[in-house]
């Protein structure tokens, strides 16, 4: 296996770790999940506008439908990510 790949894979285990922890420690993770996402959608935005990828559009749809769809089937057995994931579930203790 190349270096580099190596390389990538730890950088990834050490982002998600830090990604983990940050939402376990934090007192509201819904909130820090929003940003991350408005963070990401604000960097990569201009990428999209600069060098629009046609033929990714395509898969990046297909691949946010059926997670749509699971998130929606998470949500009507347990309530809002209450139960399906961990680590809202700490925060959704505190509504229901």
């Amino acid at each position: 296996m190349p270096l580099s790949a190596v390389l990538l894979v730890l950088a990834s285990t050490v982002l998600h770790a830090g990604w983990n922890t940050r939402l376990h420690r934090g007192s509201d993770p819904e909130v820090v999940i929003a940003l991350a996402y408005l963070f990401v959608g604000i960097v990569l935005v201009p990428a999209a506008v600069v060098d629009p990828p046609g033929e990714v559009l395509g898969w990046v749809l297909a691949r946010r439908f059926p997670r749509a769809c699971t998130w929606a089937c998470w949500d009507r057995r347990t309530g809002p990510g209450a139960l399906a994931w961990p680590i809202r579930s700490r925060a959704a203790r505190r509504h229901y």
